[in-house]
């Protein structure tokens, strides 16, 4: 099981066992991506997480939101989920040509709250620009084991910078699991070992490529 996972999430969903004693995914994750670059060179992405009302309550627990120290118990909560995250490549899938990018390194991180969601956002950069006329930039955003659920909930969650969308096309393409597939991460238990191939299977793919 993933370190974010037992760290962050494993806790809350225990205590909902009695409401969920089955089924993955048990917490969501709406998603929000901005592709920066130009001139057909893309830099990095921005990412903003939005997280669903249980999974925000169990991520503030114990933080103390008084208007005075708000500022720095949500720093706290961002600085752990980017340490947890990073050894799990931020849940994030970047690949070049079909061939995935190793080392994302995050910066940026910052959390907020938005009624009662925790919004996560935070910067991927890569080392050198990608030259999107040269080839096809792939993403896809997910959790190996599918305990949670992350998605762009329509496709202009997925945004491309002004000198980007000018000359490139984005493309959110939905996963296509079978009736087995589905059937098995129904059945699931809470405790069960994880299946690590699970989450792709449910992940959509954005690709983006450039005339």
């Amino acid at each position: 099981m993933s370190s974010v996972i037992k760290l962050v999430f494993l806790p809350l969903v225990f205590g909902l066992m009695s409401l969920y004693a089955h089924a993955h995914p048990h917490a969501w994750i709406d998603v929000q991506t901005y592709v920066d670059g130009e001139d057909k060179k893309v830099y990095g992405i921005n990412m903003v997480w939005r997280f669903d009302p249980m999974t925000s309550v169990y991520l503030l627990e114990g933080k103390n939101l008084e208007k005075q120290e708000q500022v720095t118990s949500l720093e706290q909560v961002a600085k752990g989920l980017i340490d947890n995250l990073k050894r799990d490549s931020f849940f994030t899938q970047v690949s070049w040509n079909k061939e995935v990018l190793a080392n994302l390194d995050a910066s940026l991180e910052r959390v907020t709250l938005d009624g009662i969601d925790v919004v996560f956002s935070f910067y991927l950069g890569f080392d050198e620009p990608l030259l999107l006329d040269q080839g096809e930039l792939g993403i896809q955003v997910f959790d190996p084991s599918y305990f949670i659920e992350m998605s762009w909930p329509s496709a202009n969650d997925l945004q491309l910078s002004d000198a980007l969308s000018s000359v490139c096309k984005r493309l959110v393409v939905e996963s296509e699991p079978s009736m087995e597939q589905i059937s098995q991460a129904w059945a699931m238990p809470i405790d069960a070992s994880p299946d690590l191939t699970l989450g792709a299977v449910f992940a959509q793919e954005s690709q983006i490529a450039c005339q």
